[in-house]
């Protein structure tokens, strides 16, 4: 996603490393998924991805807002959470 890919670029400029992490949940939910086969695989995946992606996104992107230091990156995860609550990617 070019928010995310954005995101780290700005990141590695500064040399600060981003965590990736996917929740337990997450994690559970794509093995099953995973599973899966055809048809029966793209109507799981979609709704995985429509369900509860962009409320991840915008959950992230609103504590970077707040918590990064970097000013750089605090804007920019700004103007992502304003753009995600607008577009509702």
């Amino acid at each position: 996603m070019k928010l995310n890919d954005n995101f780290q670029a700005i990141a590695g400029t500064k040399n600060i490393r981003i965590p990736s992490y996917v929740s337990p949940e997450r994690q559970k939910n794509a093995v099953t998924i995973a599973k899966k086969t055809g048809k029966e695989f793209d109507r799981a995946y979609l709704n995985e991805i429509g369900r509860g992606i962009p409320k991840i996104l915008q959950k992230l992107y609103q504590s970077a807002a707040v918590n990064v230091k970097d000013s750089q990156l605090k804007e920019y995860a700004s103007k992502a959470t304003i753009f995600i609550k607008k577009t509702r990617i």
